[in-house]
């Protein structure tokens, strides 16, 4: 939780504080990469895992699900245990 909280800090700071570079946002950005590395397993996982027989059906439940912005931001944050799960 703190890689993607540092870096959307970090981008709001590039961007409100002045002029925003190339270099800023991917400096800002690459974090938020290595968080979406360990968010997305985890929270797959936690959505697989009650459901041992129909695994593959509840990952396809889950990954068409994370087309809009709100599931992947809920799984990140009930697997970091910030939320209510």
């Amino acid at each position: 939780g703190l890689f993607s909280f540092g870096s959307g800090l970090s981008l709001c700071a590039m961007v409100y504080g002045g002029e925003p570079s190339a270099m800023g946002l991917m400096l800002g950005m690459y974090p938020m990469v290595l968080a979406h590395g360990v968010h997305q397993p985890i929270g797959q996982s936690g959505a697989v895992g009650p459901f041992p027989l129909a695994a593959g059906a509840a990952l396809a439940a889950a990954a068409g699900s994370s087309a809009s912005a709100e599931p992947p931001f809920t799984v990140a944050i009930t697997s970091t245990g910030l939320g209510l799960p």
